[in-house]
């Protein structure tokens, strides 16, 4: 079955057999709900990818999964759409909270709005034509067309993509338009909108967050100010913050819960947005945390971030 799926499409049943044979049960979860689940709600490669945070054996010549229900799959990825959710809108109003914060430093330092454009669109010109491509099919159109030839910085913020917001984020901190760029604070600030940036292009293009929450190296340069952070959490250890924030979801997701306090201003949006994590930790999260006793990643990745949430809100 196994050799068959790498090569073609396989039926709902070759997938059910295919996972029994990985060691996976059906006790919880029946073979016929997994079947109706696989063709209605979901497909085998999403549902799947989610095992890699489970215990392996050997058992002869072959690693089984020793304690893995069909329903603990199920139910990851239950969580993880909820988690992408709610990644979407506050990823969203952080990006919003990053285009007021940077029309309000040029209304307080008397900044043209037109000269700042000039030079970040000569410093990166495909900005421009990346904003140009939606004059025509875009709710922008009508603004983007008046201002085609010269555009201010409120044009800008309104009709740039994240990323390239990143990008004229970034070129105001390099500029000194936030003040002392040196300064470890505003110099951080820019990799962890860009965490931010990425974790919300995970979310919105529906990837499995969860897939792998074992400790890893793929994190290669933690900012300062995320690790000052995580520091100041109580009974998380050097050890366990330097392991985590090596892990690509650990270290994004972390990023994305200190620029809730570092880029948003109103405090209603604040407090929205740590409710909504707190609500998902305290409720969805542990909705069926009997499934996950022996899950170890899963385990640590939870009590993890419960820690922030209940330092920080």
């Amino acid at each position: 079955i196994g050799e068959r799926m790498t090569k073609s499409l396989s039926s709902t049943e070759d997938l059910i057999k295919y996972m029994k044979s990985q060691g996976i049960k059906f006790q919880v979860f029946n073979e016929e709900d997994t079947k109706n689940f696989l063709e209605e709600c979901t497909y085998y490669k999403k549902v799947s990818s989610y095992k890699k945070n489970f215990l392996t054996i050997k058992v002869g010549e072959e690693k089984l999964y020793a304690d893995l229900d069909f329903a603990y799959l199920k139910e990851i990825s239950s969580i993880d759409a909820d988690l992408r959710s709610i990644i979407l809108t506050i990823s969203l109003n952080i990006e919003h909270a990053v285009k007021v914060t940077i029309i309000n430093k040029c209304l307080e330092h008397g900044f043209n709005g037109f000269d700042i454009v000039e030079k970040f669109f000569e410093k990166y010109p495909q900005v421009k034509d990346n904003i140009l491509k939606y004059m025509h099919n875009s709710y922008c159109e009508d603004i983007i067309y008046k201002h085609r030839n010269r555009m201010p910085i409120w044009v800008v913020v309104e009709t740039i993509s994240f990323g390239d917001l990143c990008l004229l984020y970034k070129f105001m901190v390099d500029n000194n338009y936030f003040g002392d760029k040196k300064k470890a604070e505003i110099r951080d600030s820019v990799g962890i909108l860009y965490s931010v940036h990425n974790i919300r292009n995970a979310a919105a293009h529906n990837h499995c967050l969860l897939r792998d929450l074992r400790y890893s190296d793929a994190v290669s340069d933690v900012v300062h100010m995320i690790s000052r952070y995580v520091s100041d959490v109580p009974d998380i250890s050097n050890d366990q913050r330097k392991k985590a924030l090596k892990t690509k979801f650990y270290y994004d997701f972390t990023c994305l819960l200190y620029s809730i306090d570092y880029f948003m201003k109103s405090q209603k949006m604040k407090d929205k947005a740590k409710n909504s994590l707190n609500v998902f930790m305290k409720e969805t999260a542990v909705r069926h945390k009997e499934y996950f006793t022996k899950c170890i990643p899963i385990k640590n990745a939870y009590t993890f971030f419960r820690k922030i949430l209940d330092k920080y809100s």
